[in-house]
């Protein structure tokens, strides 16, 4: 037998009821008004304006105690003053406080639930509103943008509310219902192998390497047990071309005859297999269990490494016909080389690019093996690393070569900001200070407040400790720095006082502060005058005395702290003079001698007339470096020399020293150096500028940046920066090919982060989930699985990315509530996991007593339970797409349609908890004596069902007269008959 389906949609069967509800209901009004006599059948005669007490019963009838819900009121309003009304929202959310009911006899908690969906629904309406009107032809980009800023402003306040907002007869949420959530962050696989930059193409692969000859060599020292053996490797004895193939080949000849296993290979570094044309290669290291290599080359030269960050980091408005931009800087490293000569070139460039957001570069430094250290802001993510807050702090690590190694973000759900990095002799790694509004540590108290923090790291990125200085005053951390004995010293600034027995002076005051080298703070010290004073550079010296650079009341102080007694009185002190409102951006120490980076306008920063000013400053704002030799217990003042760029103002970064006593500044100008073009006027170009230890400038070099735009932040030398080994692509000094797999060093997860789980239904547990330092993924997937029990299953699969990520899955008839952490150590955000409700169907034929109702947007009604009554409560998800704007009229259409979606699930939600159970007693017929329906007459059915609850849901239009035209009376149940027919 064939089933012809009846060709009715549902949708328009509604859309069509919806329409002619609001003339149906005026009429109505108007023949109430105008009949002496009372309603027939009982029925009410409020009008259906929202705010009208009305309850709807069971039967469908009415009475004053309640409201209608908002989907069924008539628009009162013309398009052009619901649109102003929209437009001049900025609060989409707001709760009507007047109790709702829903059928006969809800309970308060049901009247509560109403409210909430009320108030949604209306902010979804409003945002649909927004779209249609965003939608319309002929819109300008200007007036598009307007339109999306207010629109995504109300999508956030919608989602916020959603995920804020416990309901007490269901569980709801934005996204729809699935059995499973899987993390976003995507945990490398082991790796065991170094992979080298890429330096050939397919297409020149067999072609001698550029920048390579035959009189270039480099060696390889092997360590295996406690002897350490070198492996020669001269480029003159590759037999052929020196192509990539040739010089890999006579590598592993040269390791194999020295009675090593480690080997070198190609390795392909872009494309594929099957598009080699596409494809590039670099080198790649395998070091053999055992096996401890490092390079090094005897031709290397200097590199200076800059600290940079391009591109607009406010972007622009829209002006005519040109539509707004949104900030797009990102942190950089540039390596310059040929350091002597009077126009340096660029060896290497590398970008920190976010996944999402921008990033702002602070500070860099360079280890003894050449690795580049940088610090800096991102207000987005960083691969695996989930930003947590509004800014985060990001560290990077580099090798030699330009390779990225890693990088982490810190991990505040607040804000933090980087100000200062270190090397740290004893471990090996840095140490980095700043200032975060959020709590790093479990003992950390912020009240909102700004507060210093200190962090340690070795050498592959794991965090070793943190330290938040713990005081109720504002306070930041702007300068550290790290003796050999890996003690280290942080200066900065506090409203109040920093600790125990320190008194304020008046208005901001320096601190120093001492931390042992696990992170304790072992001293404090804070002094200053009655104006605003601060640290704002550090550095140690070789016998451990600390050299302090502060602002006090507006002058430049100088001040040397004999073997680290921070506690004290300085052992001299020298004032440099006046900034005129300036700033210090940087301290170096080489030797006995001590430079000073900073912006002033005063021309005569002479420290009294002590000081030769060596090149001076054109008058306007500039930056500047001032030398002076420490004597002991005395200092000498040297040279100060400005250094400007005209037709601007010219502000200073870092300052460091190179080997051969030359000073490299960085810094930023507005102006254009001799010598030197750029791309945008007026707009901030980075610097770096080289000086003579005299104070003359070599050289300048200024960099535009995308959009023309940069800033130059930091300086650090790299002594063996070029060679042969950068031309091959791979770095000097050791080779780690062991990639931990950590979930504290490859996530901003951090030990004592959790989470909870609660299972819902009878028998239902909540269950704390904690990280522990140094778990895997598949470790955390084990402790899952211990509390869940047959409720669900943790699993380790693989991310979207390549790497290794968690799922965890309810078993059927089950439903799990994952919740976030407490805010400051939340895990399930750091997993990339939304919290929510997963919940999966019982399986045919299943008695389980705990299932729970998952509905979305095109399931509303479809329970999953199996004949047995549920103690869970319904699951529904709206299907919000958080995704969607208005920046283009398609946009919006799309995003009107996708609101509209979320206004049906949401009355499908009201209907689901105001509709009483059924209490029909009607015998079901045996299993094998039903014949189920085809899958499309269900749907059908299913469809119109929906249709009919969601009428039912409306106010009934009382029936003044039946002899009367306008007078209408529809029975549902003869609806679904002549439907059904």
């Amino acid at each position: 037998m064939t089933f012809t389906p009846i060709a009715l949609d549902s949708s328009s069967l509604l859309n069509f009821y919806s329409s002619q509800l609001q003339s149906i209901a005026l009429n109505a009004q108007s023949e109430a008004a105008s009949n002496s006599q009372a309603p027939a059948n009982g029925a009410s005669s409020n009008s259906s304006s929202f705010g009208k007490p009305v309850t709807v019963s069971a039967s469908g009838t009415s009475s004053s105690s309640g409201q209608t819900p908002p989907w069924t009121e008539p628009q009162t309003l013309s398009t052009a003053a619901l649109d102003a009304e929209v437009l001049g929202t900025t609060n989409f959310i707001q709760p009507n406080t007047t109790p709702l009911v829903g059928a006969s006899g809800a309970t308060k908690a049901t009247q509560q639930d109403n409210q909430n969906l009320f108030t949604l629904y209306q902010a979804v309406s409003k945002l649909a509103t927004l779209a249609g009107m965003a939608s319309q032809k002929g819109l300008t980009a200007g007036q598009q943008q307007g339109y999306n800023t207010r629109f995504q402003q109300g999508l956030q306040q919608i989602e916020s509310f959603i995920s804020g907002t416990t309901f007490n007869d269901l569980t709801l949420q934005a996204k729809s219902p699935s059995a499973s959530v899987t993390s976003k962050v995507g945990v490398p696989l082991a790796s065991f192998q170094y992979n080298g930059g890429t330096i050939v193409s397919d297409a020149q692969y067999n072609n001698a390497l550029p920048n390579i000859s035959a009189s270039d060599s480099f060696n390889i020292a092997v360590t295996k047990g406690n002897t350490t053996t070198n492996v020669a490797i001269d480029l003159s004895q590759v037999q052929g071309g020196l192509t990539i193939g040739n010089i890999v080949s006579y590598v592993n000849q040269q390791l194999k005859a020295a009675g090593f296993s480690s080997t070198f290979s190609v390795n392909m570094t872009s494309g594929s297999a099957s598009d080699v044309q596409k494809a590039s290669y670099g080198i790649s290291i395998s070091s053999a269990p055992g096996e401890q290599l490092s390079l090094s080359s005897a031709g290397a030269t200097p590199d200076l490494i800059v600290a940079e960050t391009g591109g607009s980091p406010t972007g622009s408005p829209a002006t005519g016909t040109h539509a707004a931009t949104q900030p797009d800087n990102q942190g950089t490293i540039t390596a310059l080389t040929n350091l002597s000569s009077s126009s340096p070139s660029t060896q290497f460039q590398a970008t920190e690019a976010p996944s999402s957001g921008t990033t702002t570069a602070v500070q860099t430094v360079v280890d003894a093996q050449g690795n580049v250290y940088e610090v800096g802001n991102a207000t987005g993510n960083m691969g695996n690393q989930l930003n947590q807050g509004s800014q985060d702090v990001y560290l990077t690590k580099y090798d030699s070569a330009g390779n990225l190694q890693w990088s982490v973000l810190l991990g505040s759900a607040g804000t933090a900001s980087a100000y200062s990095l270190a090397l740290n002799p004893s471990t090996g790694g840095v140490v980095l200070s700043g200032a975060t509004t959020a709590d790093l540590t479990p003992t950390a108290v912020t009240n909102g407040n700004k507060d210093s923090f200190v962090a340690s790291y070795d050498a592959n990125g794991n965090q070793l400790w943190t330290q938040q200085l713990p005081t109720l005053s504002a306070n930041q951390a702007n300068a550290v720095t790290v003796d050999s004995q890996g003690n280290v010293y942080v200066g900065g600034s506090v409203t109040g006082s920093i600790g125990s027995g320190q008194t304020n002076a008046g208005g901001n005051d320096a601190y120093l502060a001492q931390l042992s080298s696990s992170g304790a703070v072992v001293s404090e010290q804070q002094f200053g005058t009655s104006g605003n004073d601060q640290v704002s550079a550090m550095g140690t010296m070789s016998d451990g005395s600390v050299v302090v650079a502060s602002v006090q009341n507006g002058q430049a102080v100088l001040s040397k702290y004999s073997s680290g007694n921070i506690t004290g009185s300085p052992v001299w002190t020298m004032n440099l003079g006046s900034l005129n409102g300036g700033s210090i951006s940087g301290l170096a120490i080489s030797g006995s001698n001590v430079y000073v980076s900073g912006t002033s306008s005063n021309g005569a920063l002479t420290a009294g007339g002590q000081a030769t000013v060596a090149n001076a400053s054109d008058g306007s704002t500039d930056a500047f470096v001032f030398s002076a030799t420490d004597n002991g217990t005395s200092a000498t003042a040297k040279t100060v020399s400005y250094v400007s760029a005209p037709g601007g103002s010219t502000t200073a970064g870092n300052v460091t020293v190179g080997p051969d006593g030359t000073v490299y500044l960085a810094g930023s100008t507005t102006g254009t150096f001799a010598g030197q073009t750029r791309t945008l006027a007026n707009a901030s170009n980075a610097f770096v500028a080289a000086l003579s230890s005299s104070g003359t400038i070599n050289w300048t070099k200024e960099f535009g940046g995308a959009d023309g735009q940069s800033t130059g932040a930091s300086v650090a030398v790299d002594p063996a920066g070029t060679s042969v080994l950068t031309a091959l692509g791979l770095p000097s000094g050791n080779i780690n090919v062991n990639q931990t797999v950590d979930l504290t060093s490859q996530t901003t997860l951090r030990a004592g982060d959790s989470f909870q789980m609660k299972t819902e239904g009878t028998g239902g547990r909540t269950s704390t989930i904690t990280i522990t330092q140094g778990e895997t993924l598949q470790q955390l997937a084990d402790a899952i699985n211990a509390e869940l029990l047959s409720s669900g299953k943790a699993t380790v699969t693989y991310s979207s990315t390549g790497g290794q990520a968690l799922q965890i899955t309810a078993s059927a008839g089950q439903t799990i509530n994952i919740m976030s952490g407490p805010a400051d150590t939340d895990a399930l955000g750091r997993l990339g996991i939304t919290p929510g409700v997963i919940t999966a169907s019982a399986k045919k034929g299943s008695t389980s007593k705990t299932t729970g109702t998952s509905f979305g947007v095109n399931l509303a009604g479809n329970s999953s339970s199996s004949g047995a009554s549920s103690t869970a409560k319904p699951v529904i998800g709206l299907g919000l797409n958080t995704n969607i704007d208005l920046l283009s009229s398609g946009d919006a259409g799309v995003a009107k349609v996708s609101l509209q979606n979320v206004m049906t699930a949401i009355t499908n939600a009201y209907q689901k908890i105001n509709t009483p159970a059924s209490t029909s007693t009607t015998p079901t017929a045996p299993a094998s004596k039903q014949v189920p329906a085809p899958s499309i007459l269900a749907q059908q059915q299913a469809g119109y069902s929906l249709a009919l609850a969601t009428l039912n849901a409306m106010p009934v239009i009382p029936t003044i007269s039946s002899s009367k035209p306008n007078s209408i009376g529809i029975s549902s149940a003869s609806l679904m008959s002549a439907l059904m027919a």
